[in-house]
């Protein structure tokens, strides 16, 4: 948790406009946390730890060793999908798919301890 809070107050110290936006839209605002928002991290990082609701990072390693299991398990099947609908196995071979972590876990690597992890499978349509 510290690490997040080193991480805030370098952006604080950077604040670059970018030259351009990706998206629809323009970023609500670009300006990095100021130094409530650092302070009321810091709180919510104390109240976490002392109700023993912080991640530990054993639990934040687990977490990360599933996340490349699924992605694992995932490639294999696009690719068993990709040869079953006829691709040859050099076509298969170049198939690909994503696991991309959502909610808690993809922020911050979940501040909740033994919280699940949602996830996506991104993948080809055959």
């Amino acid at each position: 948790l510290a690490s997040v809070v080193t991480l805030a107050m370098a952006a604080v110290k950077k604040q670059k406009v970018p030259a351009k936006h990706l998206g629809v839209s323009p970023p609500i605002s670009i300006a990095g946390p100021d130094q409530l928002d650092l302070r009321e991290t810091t709180a919510l990082e104390t109240v976490l730890t002392e109700h023993d609701a912080a991640e530990s990072e054993e639990q934040s390693k687990r977490g990360h060793a599933v996340l490349q299991t699924l992605q694992e398990v995932v490639t294999r099947w696009v690719h068993g999908v990709a040869l079953s609908h006829g691709l040859s196995k050099e076509q298969a071979d170049a198939t690909a798919a994503k696991v991309l972590p959502l909610g808690s876990f993809a922020l911050l690597d979940s501040t909740m301890g033994g919280g699940d992890i949602d996830a996506v499978a991104v993948v080809p349509y055959f």
